[in-house]
């Protein structure tokens, strides 16, 4: 994925997000944690991560929040959320690489 592409991404996020009333303050660091953490393994088409990698990230200490969260965005469209449900394995995360 080329750096244009990746900023894009971001670049649209903002921009619907400025139009989103559902989301706040808290999604939008699970978001730019989240993506920071997709460009740290170097944009492959799907993460895994694990919650507790996450939250300290996203400054987000309950886990009901971050699973509330997450899975907000998610419905909202903002991000594919496939939850693992083993403690071995982390939960996939897919970006809507599309800008639907």
């Amino acid at each position: 994925m080329m750096e244009k592409e990746m900023l894009d991404i971001l670049r649209l996020f903002y921009q619907k997000s400025q139009q989103d009333c559902r989301l706040n303050k808290a999604h939008l660091a699970l978001f730019l944690s989240l993506f920071l953490y997709w460009e740290s393994a170097g944009f492959p088409q799907k993460i895994n991560v694990f919650s507790n990698q996450m939250m300290p990230l996203a400054k987000i200490s309950s886990t009901a929040t971050y699973n509330k969260l997450i899975r907000q965005l998610d419905e909202y469209g903002y991000i594919r959320y496939m939850p693992s449900h083993y403690k071995k394995r982390g939960s996939e995360i897919a970006f809507n690489t599309k800008g639907s």
